[in-house]
Formats: C-alpha cells, sequence, structure tokens
C-alpha cells in the first residue's frame, strides 16, 4: 500500500551501495514487520508482490512475476568481510560498514546475480535457526518467516533464470 506522502525510489534493474559509519541502516524483523533499509524494501514490495508500495521498489517487469527482486545485505556478509578490510562488489569498493541492494533472482541470497549452490547453502542453514530473519538469510519475500514459500522462490527462479545480473 503506498502511503500518501511517503517517497519513494524506483530502483528498477540498478543496485545500490549504502555506506555507514554507526548503526547499521539494513534493518531488523521487529516481530511484525522489518525495519530500516530492509522495511523499505519490505514496503516497496508489498504483501502480494506487486511493487508499488512506499520505499525501494523496482518496476521491472521480470519482478511482477517474483523471477527478480531486490535484495539486501551487509557487505561484511556477502563478502565475507570485517573491521576495515575492503572488496569489490560490482565494480565498486566497500567496506564491512556497506548495506547492499540488488537487483537479482528472487533467492540469489549473497547477491551474487545468480542462484546457486551457495544460496542454497545459506537457506538451508538459517531455515533451522530460531528467531533469524531477513533477505540473506533466507526470507526472500520478505514476510519475517523463512519457509516454504522462500524455498518455491528459490527452486522456481534456480530454473528459470538467464544470465547473471
Amino acid at each position: 500500500m503506498k502511503l500518501p506522502g511517503a517517497p519513494t525510489i524506483d530502483l528498477r534493474d540498478n543496485d545500490l551501495i549504502i555506506n555507514y559509519t554507526a548503526t547499521s541502516p539494513v534493518g531488523s524483523w521487529d516481530g511484525t514487520a522489518y525495519t530500516g533499509v530492509t522495511g523499505m524494501i519490505q514496503s516497496g514490495r508489498t504483501e502480494n508482490g506487486t511493487w508499488d508500495g512506499s520505499g525501494i521498489i523496482t518496476s521491472t517487469p521480470d519482478a511482477l512475476s517474483s523471477r527478480t527482486t531486490l535484495g539486501v545485505a551487509e557487505a561484511s556478509d556477502v563478502l565475507g568481510i570485517k573491521g576495515s578490510e575492503t572488496a569489490v562488489w560490482n565494480g565498486v569498493t566497500v567496506d564491512a560498514t556497506t548495506v547492499l541492494v540488488k537487483y537479482t533472482y528472487a533467492g540469489d541470497a549473497n547477491l551474487s546475480g545468480n542462484i546457486d549452490a551457495d544460496d542454497y547453502a545459506l537457506i538451508d542453514f538459517y531455515s533451522h535457526v530460531a528467531n533469524v530473519h531477513g533477505y540473506f538469510n533466507g526470507d526472500f519475500n520478505y514476510d519475517g518467516d523463512i519457509n516454504a514459500d522462500d524455498y518455491a522462490l528459490i527452486d522456481f527462479n534456480n530454473n528459470a533464470q538467464g544470465s547473471p545480473l
């Protein structure tokens, strides 16, 4: 649902890098909804996946079919860096205090641009850990749970994906 006066950012098929110095803006699950950047994507996606809400959206046709999405994660998780370490992501040098948002296939947990065994390893591991949430951990539909709906997305899109995004 689009909230009157609430801003909307349409990334289309682009990515977003948010560097921070204090508290991470990635957000967390508060028991009802996500907060921070993840909450902006959740509210932009809306419950039915139409991407017509307020927040961060993608208006690409493939996103309307749930083939693609906006994935969000900490660079420290995605790239395995910590402290002052840096790594290159999509041609840009980032450090461990960076939030990454990627237009990618729904199910691409590690934001590599394609679905592979690494993404299955993440959802398989985190689906058995209590009180774990977030896209990187396998909540691909942003409903706060890692469950069969998320496995349906990764399985369908693993078979339907094309070239890496």
